[in-house]
């Protein structure tokens, strides 16, 4: 036998080490595929949550100063005049946050879980649900705030309904996003 004979044979006997050692197993595929699952949730953006166990009860009292305790750590300034420009209600364990218009609401939304998970952190229990809701304030006219695209739209076709007609002759479209 040849020197090449024996890189041959030895790397024969090292393959065939090496698919003993990897035997397919149901349970090692099932690790695999919770590892795989457990990999691919986590993503950059996302951290897994913890679970809050607690269950202290809380009233409207123990609620706005839970808010006050938020709010002073906080450093979003947006979302700090979002949470203090109005008075909360409570139902249940359904805390429901006023804003003024939908801009807002969409805002509040986007940062929703995570401002629930800290509420029920403060609070100590993990059944707390947040809710936010136009003002019943927003809805007076003359009342100055923000205005979404479409608001706009509406109000400036409501003072001029030629703007309606306008857009028809024209083709417009108008984008709310």
């Amino acid at each position: 036998m040849n020197e090449f004979d024996e890189n041959v044979s030895n790397r024969n006997v090292s393959n065939k080490n090496r698919f003993k050692s990897d035997v397919f197993s149901i349970s090692g595929a099932i690790k695999e595929v919770n590892v795989a699952k457990a990999t691919k949730s986590k993503d950059v953006n996302c951290r897994a949550i913890p679970e809050i166990k607690g269950r202290t009860l809380f009233n409207a009292d123990k609620v706005k100063e839970m808010l006050d305790k938020y709010v002073g750590k906080c450093k979003d300034s947006a979302l700090i005049a979002n949470l203090t420009a109005h008075n909360f209600k409570l139902e249940g364990n359904t805390i429901i946050l006023f804003v003024d218009n939908d801009l807002q609401i969409k805002e509040m939304n986007s940062k929703l879980s995570s401002i629930q998970y800290q509420f029920a952190k403060l609070l100590n229990n993990g059944d707390v649900k947040l809710s936010i809701s136009l003002s019943d304030e927003s809805m007076k006219e003359d009342k100055k705030r923000f205005y979404t695209k479409e608001e706009i739209y509406n109000l400036f076709k409501k003072e001029n309904p030629f703007v309606e007609d306008l857009k028809n002759f024209f083709d417009l479209d108008i984008d709310y996003k």
